[in-house]
């Protein structure tokens, strides 16, 4: 029988530095065109398992975000809106993510015009559901359901070029790829950077 994962009540959301986050991605930055592999040319994935949870679901209900796997297959829903998350999994790893996401403001699961359909291929983060708010993505190079990378947007190339983390750019897009184990250390450095240059001298 099917229980939560979680039913979390994060009290250290950091909302006003989320929101300015989420406000440095500009209209034309879609998810869709950001994580798409180039035309003929295939994701490289490193032969692997990732760890799939017996529990059929994830739950936090403060954000209104539910993940159930039925038949193999993953649904996002959250604020009146689903969507199947194509190839993903309920694994730790995406949990995780989730997790991390939510515990920094990044709890905004879908965006007005994404997905366009019922279904996408990846699960974007955002502190908002405006359109191309996203900041950063599970697509399909993360090699899924095994996660081997993730996504940010490249409007925040500048930051990433001035900093010591490990990351590279997407060929194809110029979007940031970044090691899963990275995630929180890099939206801490993004809420510091993003923050600080929005505040008035």
């Amino acid at each position: 029988m099917a229980a939560h994962i979680s039913s979390l009540k994060i009290s250290d959301r950091l909302d006003i530095n989320s929101v300015a986050l989420c406000q440095a991605t500009r209209p034309g930055d879609g998810a869709s065109s950001a994580i798409a592999a180039a035309p003929g040319r295939a994701a490289k994935c490193v032969r692997g398992r990732s760890r799939i949870l017996r529990t059929a679901y994830f739950h936090d209900l403060e954000n209104d975000i539910l993940l159930a796997e039925e038949g193999g297959v993953l649904t996002v829903s959250q604020d009146g809106r689903s969507y199947l998350a194509l190839r993903w999994k309920m694994t730790e790893e995406v949990v995780a993510v989730v997790q991390t996401a939510i515990r920094f403001g990044l709890s905004k699961l879908w965006q007005d015009g994404h997905p366009k359909g019922r279904q996408s291929s990846h699960i974007s983060f955002s502190c908002t559901h405006e359109p191309a708010s996203w900041v950063f993505a599970l697509g399909l190079e993360a090699c899924p359901p095994r996660l081997q990378k993730i996504t940010f947007n490249k409007r925040f190339l500048p930051i990433f070029e001035a900093s010591h983390l490990e990351w590279s750019s997407q060929k194809s897009g110029g979007h940031i790829f970044v090691p899963p184990g990275s995630l929180a250390e890099v939206l801490a450095l993004l809420r510091t950077r993003v923050t600080r240059s929005a505040a008035p001298e």
